[in-house]
């Protein structure tokens, strides 16, 4: 697999996302909002975002955020089973309610009303929009980077054998 020609400027979905610079710069100042001043923390972001990079198994998405997530204090057996599409151990009910959230917005496209009323009761209801736009915003990255081949740093493996392109 080679990586599609795009300008070799920036990381991320943001080499693509030059060739439309007024829809790519509305989509990178939405994502920072959503991953800097929402109302979720940042190991709920994480979890959600590395939710998202396995399913659609966006290897740049889920190696760079991975990296966040040790950063804000998740460990490798999270990260781990977040990577193979498995519930995590999370002792933070929040945390385990923004994984599974997340992972049924990404397997159905929405969320079940039991599934919304403990959301809600758990991370109260501008969170739970945040964490939709969030798992939402964090699809269209992943496809960004799998549609333009974004490869991996020098020197990182791949986590998964082959993804969906």
């Amino acid at each position: 697999m080679r990586d599609r020609p795009v300008p070799e400027t920036l990381a991320g979905p943001f080499n693509a996302w030059l060739h439309s610079p007024v829809v790519g710069l509305k989509a990178a100042d939405l994502g920072e909002e959503l991953r800097f001043r929402s109302a979720l923390t940042p190991r709920q972001r994480e979890i959600a975002i590395l939710v998202v990079g396995a399913h659609w198994k966006a290897e740049f998405e889920f190696w760079a955020h991975a990296e966040e997530a040790r950063k804000a204090g998740l460990d490798d057996d999270v990260i781990a089973a977040l990577r193979d599409g498995r519930p995590p151990e999370l002792a933070d009910r929040s945390e385990a309610i923004v994984a599974s959230v997340s992972a049924e917005l990404v397997a159905s496209g929405g969320i079940a009303d039991e599934t919304y009323a403990v959301a809600v009761d758990e991370l109260g209801p501008e969170a739970v929009v945040d964490l939709v736009l969030l798992v939402g915003y964090y699809c269209m990255v992943s496809l960004t980077l799998n549609a333009f081949r974004v490869g991996l740093p020098p020197g990182i493996d791949p986590v998964w054998d082959a993804g969906p392109h």
